[in-house]
C-alpha cells in the first residue's frame, strides 16, 4: 500500500532512485505539482499529435523507435497523474465521492480530457 492518503498525493516525478515521491497537500511543492501534472498533459497530447501525423506517412524504423519511446513516455506520466488524481479524489469527502462537488481543477481536467478524447478532423 502506498504511502498517498488524504494527508499525501504522490508528486508528478519519481527520485533518483527511480521511487515515488509523495508531499502533504497545500502549499507551494503541491501547486508546483499541479502546474507540472497540466504540462505533462499538455506535452502528451502534443506527442499524440505529431506521432498521428508522423504515421500518415511512410516513417522510417528511427522514427517510428522515437515516435514509440515519445508515446511511452507521455502514457506514463498520464498514468501517473490520473493516478494521483483518482485516489485524491477517492480521499476528499470520505466514500461518499460521487455526491460530492467536483472541483474546479477536476472540472478543468476533465474538458481537458474531453477535448482530447474527440476525433481530429483532417
Amino acid at each position: 500500500m502506498s504511502p498517498q492518503g488524504p494527508e499525501l498525493r504522490l508528486l508528478p516525478w519519481v527520485n533518483d532512485q527511480g521511487r515515488p515521491c509523495y508531499v502533504r497537500e497545500g502549499g507551494w511543492l503541491a501547486e508546483y505539482a499541479d502546474l507540472l501534472e497540466g504540462q505533462q498533459l499538455d506535452t502528451g497530447e502534443d506527442v499524440l499529435r505529431l506521432s498521428e501525423d508522423l504515421l500518415k506517412d511512410e516513417p522510417s524504423q528511427a522514427e517510428l523507435r522515437f515516435v514509440t519511446q515519445r508515446l511511452s513516455e507521455a502514457l506514463r506520466d498520464a498514468l501517473r497523474v490520473a493516478k494521483s488524481r483518482g485516489t485524491r479524489l477517492d480521499t476528499i469527502g470520505g466514500h461518499d465521492v460521487a455526491k460530492r462537488p467536483l472541483t474546479d481543477w477536476y472540472r478543468a481536467w476533465c474538458r481537458k480530457a474531453s477535448r482530447a478524447l474527440k476525433p481530429r478532423r483532417p
